[in-house]
This record gives C-alpha cells, structure tokens and sequence, in this order.
C-alpha cells in the first residue's frame, strides 16, 4: 500500500509540476463546462411564409388559422398574395424554415413545405406542422358545425315565420383558443404533472451530459500514456527496482492518481455547474461518489492495459481518440441505445459511460443518487474485474519485453 500511495505522489507531482497540467487537467474542463452551458439559451424563432389568399369557402377557417398563428411567439410570419409556384427556390432565396401554400378551394388542400436538412430542426418542423394540421381540422370541424346549427336555425324560424339572428363573429373564445395551443403542441397541457421539471432544460441536459463524459474519459486519458512514458524516459525500471513498488503496487498507485484527479475534477465541476447553471445536485453526494467509483477505475484500468502495450505515446493518443469516438457513439451518450442492433447494446456494457450517462444525468435534475446495490453498480464492477485481467496479462507482456 505504501509503494502505491508512492506511485501516486510521483505521477501527481509529474502532473502538477507546472502550469501546463494544471490549466490542461482543472482549468479547460471547467472551460468546457462555462461554454456548453450557453449553446441553448434561446430559441431563434421559426420563419414562416403564407403565400396566396384564401377563397370563400375557406375564408372563416383562415381568419381563425390566422389569430392562431399570431399568438405563436415562435414564429416569425410574412405574408404575399400570391401563390408560389416553386417552392423550393422560394425557401432558399428567402431563408425559410416553412412555407404554407394556399393551395384548392378548401382547407384540406393547403400544403406546408420545408427545405431544412438539420435533423432536429427538421424534427421540430415536423412537429410543428402536425400540431398546425390538427388545429386546421379542429378548425374546419368547428366551421362545419357552425355551419349546420345555422342552418337549423334558419329552418326552425322559417317554420315559425320569424327572422333568424346568427352572429357570423370569426373570434374564437379563449378556452378554444387554449383548445388549438394544446393541439399544436405549442401549449402544455395543464394534465401534465412533471416530478423533474428540470429535466426538460436544455442547458442542464447538456451540462450533465458533459460531466458525465469528462468523468468517464479523464482516468483513460491519464494513465493511457503512463506506462508507454515511463518506457520511453528509462524510468520503470528504476521505479519497480524500488523495494516498496512492484508491478501490483505501480497499477495501484497510477489508478490511485487517476482516480484521485478524477474526483477532484468531479467536485470542481460540481460547484461550478451548482453556482451557475443552479443543478440539484445537491444531496446524495457521498453516494453518488461511491456510485462513481468503479467506473473511474475500470477506465484508469483500461488506460493502463492500452499504455502496456502501446510502442509509442503516438499510438496512446490514437487509440485514446478512437477510444473516445466509440464511447460517445456507441454508448447511448447521443443515440438511444433502445434503437441499436443487439450487437451495439452488448458493445455498450463495455463502456462506463453507458451506465454513469443516465445516473448522474438524473441526480442532477432531482433524482435520488442511484443505489449501491443496483444492476447498473455491479456492471461498472464486472467492468472492472475484465478490464483488470486484460491489464495482468498486458503488464506481463510488458515485463517480459524490459
């Protein structure tokens, strides 16, 4: 135990021995976390061209249609009496997010066209133009019904020989006018009781995200090039000549220093994203910790069987770029692993990401912190048991080739 703790003094010392691991381990992370918490502070409003006029037989709908979409903060409507004959060219020259047609005598026959090609927005437009549709159909049932109690009216006076009054007043009530925003989509529907309201938020989604990544990425990047830089500066022989460190007591002490600055860094970030951003992290914190413990070491393991086997620091950067690329891709951090193939989830139990992702994601918006004994936990401890046989057999690959 005390060649290890000596292990870790020396890579912490090494790490901290001048600015540069300082401003590269504490302060870009913390950077990273300042700016991923302003990517969605606002949403741009949706550009919307109606091009042509209505006809009378649709006029009624689109008055209402009209009252609808002025109260619609995100859009930003224009207007132009003429239909557009090419629509495509239309949304490129004008930069348009959407564009509605008045196209046929009827309503039905409008059309919505979209020339967006980013996925999410085009899956907000989508949204978007299907909450329109039903607000148009709510609106033309309305009309129609309208329509026939009217002419019951009419048909009950002539009967008696008296005037018939109707007021033809096209302004839609506000319960209706609540009816249509909850149609959209547009308007949350008061039905709704959400536990976690903050899970909704963009800026604490993403924040979470990244800490979770930072925490599941920085322990490889640290002892991935360890052993390689030992070989390379002559200096594992020297450091395992020393009567306290052996082979067991050098993993030790370098996962100790990984996960030591890990957790350092964990806490930094903590009270940076609880200061700005007002995360709820606030309970639970020991336990989250804990929770936290065999991933932070499963990747220091994985660093460091990369690190025995590698030729050349060269070779631990890539592979800690490939390594990287394969976490954030296959382990549900930016597609839902519910879409995968089995092949792809079964990849997914090799990464720590996979499980700290949505644990640490939902004690930040007001879960409790998970619980020790939990399926997730022991995957994160299998994790370890296999990453660590891996790094017995390459530390002895390693030894044999001194």
């Amino acid at each position: 135990m005390f060649g290890a703790l000596k292990v870790c003094r020396k890579d912490l010392l090494e790490l901290f021995a001048g600015v540069r691991g300082a401003v590269l381990v504490l302060l870009l992370p913390s950077l990273l976390l300042l700016l991923v918490g302003q990517l969605h502070q606002g949403s741009v409003p949706l550009r919307m061209l109606i091009a042509g006029s209505p006809t009378d037989a649709s006029r009624g709908e689109y008055d209402e249609f009209m009252i609808l979409l002025r109260e619609l903060g995100a859009l930003d409507l224009t207007h132009r009496d003429e239909l557009v004959v090419d629509p495509l060219k239309t949304l490129r020259q004008n930069r348009l997010d959407l564009l509605l047609n008045l196209e046929g005598e009827t309503s039905n026959l409008w059309m919505m066209y979209t020339a967006e090609t980013s996925r999410v927005r085009l899956a907000a437009l989508e949204q978007l133009a299907a909450g329109l549709d039903r607000a148009l159909r709510m609106i033309a049932q309305e009309q129609q019904e309208r329509e026939r109690v009217r002419r019951e009216k009419q048909e009950a006076a002539s009967d008696k020989g008296v005037d018939s009054e109707w007021d033809e007043a096209t302004e839609l009530d506000p319960e209706q006018l609540t009816r249509l925003f909850v149609a959209t989509g547009v308007l949350s529907s008061s039905r709704l009781h959400k536990y976690y309201p903050r899970a909704n938020d963009r800026a604490t989604d993403v924040v979470g995200r990244t800490i979770a990544l930072i925490l599941c990425f920085l322990p490889f990047v640290l002892t991935a090039p360890n052993i390689i830089r030992e070989k390379e500066g002559h200096t594992l022989e020297p450091l395992l000549a020393v009567p306290s460190i052996g082979p067991a007591a050098m993993v030790a002490g370098k996962s100790l220093f990984a996960v030591t600055v890990a957790l350092f860094e964990f806490l930094v970030l903590l009270v940076l994203g609880q200061s700005i951003y007002f995360l709820h992290a606030k309970s639970g914190f020991l336990q989250m910790v804990v929770f936290l413990l065999p991933a932070l070491v499963s990747a220091a393991l994985l660093g460091l069987a990369v690190s025995a086997v590698v030729k050349s620091q060269s070779q631990a950067i890539i592979i800690s770029a490939v390594y990287f690329l394969a976490m954030t891709l296959l382990s549900g951090f930016l597609y839902p692993l519910e879409e995968a193939s089995l092949a792809i989830r079964a990849m997914s139990k090799l990464f720590p990401l996979t499980f700290v992702h949505p644990n640490l994601k939902g004690w930040i918006v007001g879960l409790e912190a998970p619980g020790l004994i939990s399926a997730d936990w022991a995957a994160l401890w299998l994790q370890c048991l296999i990453f660590g046989a891996l790094l017995v057999l390459a530390i002895r690959h390693a030894l044999r080739n001194l």
